[in-house]
């Protein structure tokens, strides 16, 4: 598996346009296993972004594609600055339930 996280700097008062945009835009996304947005206890308006593909080459694809650059410019309407991103494999999971 592959994937990113990054660091984002949110606006104020959108944190429910925030969880609306990633319920909406990352749905039928070719090879995608997971997301989560973590909001930081220090300060709420930074938020961390897993998102965990398949493989590096569905992860490739999908951040090349038209439908990822139009899902990137409506979420920095939602942020104060460019997001920190941080790419790489998954070398270990295990969920527990």
């Amino acid at each position: 598996m592959y994937g990113t996280i990054a660091k984002l700097k949110l606006k104020e008062g959108k944190l429910k346009d925030l969880k609306k945009h990633m319920d909406v835009e990352i749905r039928d996304i070719p090879g995608i296993e997971d997301v989560y947005v973590y909001q930081m206890d220090e300060d709420d308006s930074i938020m961390y972004l897993v998102v965990i593909f398949s493989s590096q080459d569905t992860y490739i694809k999908h951040a090349e594609s038209e439908r990822s650059n139009k899902q990137y410019l409506k979420m920095m309407k939602l942020l104060e600055c460019e997001p920190e991103w941080h790419d790489g494999d998954l070398i270990f999971n295990r969920r527990f339930k």
